[in-house]
């Protein structure tokens, strides 16, 4: 049994997520690319999502794969690699999975003026684990002796909410775009884990173990956690689907050409909070303290652990873990991401670039540098692909395709190509799909400028009239 509660945990730990959209950021003929560029102004004039996907996208990552937890022998026989597994392991691990889905899109172009409208419900879950927690199970507490064995930092991060995002960007001579979007936040439902210390210490001389502890956990939802565990509040739709808890978010960038092939960018991507107000829990306790002294066994060696102990023990529990209830409202921020890029434009019809990306925000934050190419052979069709390098030391390779069809567009993309035929050696998965209709016609004004000027036919030379002549000229003629 503990080898397989070790197996369940430490491969759940391997279906994770850090949100990126690095190789999106380049697929420019695409509403997409304004994801992570705050500063985006596309050559297209008009773009509306098709219901019901404009855009779909799911996304996991994680610091460890599942080979490094099990790996085949002779005779197809699987072995458990928790002693290689453990050495490797980060002090706190963690898993994150994000699910974004448009409900809707549309962007339009007046002149040097680029506006876009996106409504978006999306999700994020995030489940920290610390590797003395797993140590803790596989080797006991022998492995803690005389020091303290850390689970800080655990916790699970769960939110799920509305965006309404109104975007706006200025071409300023074709030399710079300066741009952002302003972000309404309608949260939906939460689970935070504000505080999260615990710590197991063995003693050397009499072996109790004595634990530290403090944590406050946040819900804005229709559950509850008591002595029972988890169960669910009435609640009716206006309670999920109101305006009670509310937030707002900002994304701002510039983008400026350097020369006539070189262009470098910055982003700040969701930079913002959600307030939650409705159906709200808090559960909290500070500076806890307990101590386990063992079992009794007397000189028989008889285990003195009847019915009556174990019901003491877990009152015992019960009591010294029993958190304070409150109902204060509560700040959540939301996942900020800082993103650099450059671009150099070979030709037409090639370019390549690089992206370096920072998560500001979280309990964990992360750093990657990707470079990136863009072949773009017809009007109709896009290739991208992608390579990135994180800060927990694993590389993926990403593509990008879009195929244009009468003013439809169906695109696919994905920052870890290789995860979809290695599935055991990778630490991420991640893909985006949709459909839009996107004219692509050039503005008047512009075709107006770049045509050629058309020259005048040539006049006749005007001929003297007749009766201007002199009488001998005219006899001349005869």
């Amino acid at each position: 049994m503990k080898r397989i509660i070790i197996v369940v945990v430490l491969a759940s730990i391997t279906i994770a997520a850090k949100p990126q959209k690095i190789t999106s950021m380049y697929m420019e003929n695409l509403p997409i690319a304004g994801y992570t560029k705050a500063s985006f102004f596309p050559k297209y004039k008009f773009s509306i999502g098709i219901t019901p996907v404009s855009s779909f996208q799911f996304m996991y990552n994680s610091s460890i794969k599942f080979s490094d937890i099990i790996s085949e022998v002779d005779n197809g026989v699987a072995r458990i690699n928790v002693t290689e597994f453990l050495t490797g392991m980060r002090p706190t691990n963690y898993f994150n999975v994000q699910l974004d889905y448009e409900l809707l899109s549309t962007s339009f172009k007046v002149k040097n003026n680029f506006f876009s409208l996106a409504l978006t419900n999306k999700t994020f879950t995030e489940i920290r684990i610390p590797r003395d927690l797993i140590l803790l199970a596989w080797k006991g507490n022998g492995s803690f002796l005389g020091s303290r064995a850390s689970f800080d930092n655990m916790g699970v991060d769960m939110f799920n909410y509305n965006e309404l995002a109104i975007g706006y960007t200025r071409n300023i001579r074709d030399a710079l775009h300066v741009g952002g979007r302003v972000k309404i936040l309608q949260g939906i439902s939460c689970f935070n884990t504000e505080k999260s210390v615990f710590g197991l210490t063995t003693d050397t001389s009499t072996y109790w173990l004595n634990m530290d502890y403090a944590f406050r956990m946040n819900i804005a939802a229709p559950l509850d956690i008591d002595t029972d565990g988890f169960k669910m509040d009435e609640f009716i739709v206006n309670d999920l689907l109101g305006f009670e808890n509310i937030g707002f978010g900002f994304d701002v960038g510039a983008d400026i050409m350097v020369s006539k092939k070189f262009n470098l960018g910055l982003s700040v991507v969701d930079l913002g909070y959600l307030q939650w107000n409705g159906m709200v829990k808090n559960l909290s306790v500070e500076d806890g303290h307990l101590t386990f002294q063992g079992i009794e066994i007397d000189t028989s060696l008889n285990f003195n652990f009847s019915d009556s102990a174990l019901q003491v023990l877990q009152d015992t529990l019960l009591d010294k873990f029993k958190p304070v209830r409150t109902t204060d409202p509560f700040i959540t921020p939301l996942n900020t991401r800082l993103y650099l890029n450059g671009t150099y434009l070979i030709n037409d019809k090639h370019r390549v670039g690089a992206i370096c990306q920072s998560r500001m925000g979280g309990k964990l934050n992360d750093m990657s540098l990707s470079l990136l190419y863009r072949y773009s052979p017809a009007r109709f069709f896009d290739f991208t692909a992608s390579y990135t390098m994180n800060s927990i030391g694993y590389s993926k390779v990403g593509t990008g395709i879009s195929l244009s069809l009468l003013g439809s567009s169906f695109y696919f993309v994905t920052d870890d190509l290789l995860s979809f035929f290695l599935p055991q050696n990778a630490k991420s998965l991640s893909f985006n799909f949709g459909w839009y209709y996107v004219q692509r016609k050039l503005d008047k004004t512009k075709k107006v400028k770049n045509m050629p000027k058309q020259k005048t036919p040539d006049q006749p030379k005007p001929q003297p009239d007749i009766k201007d002549k002199p009488k001998g000229e005219l006899n001349k003629g005869n």
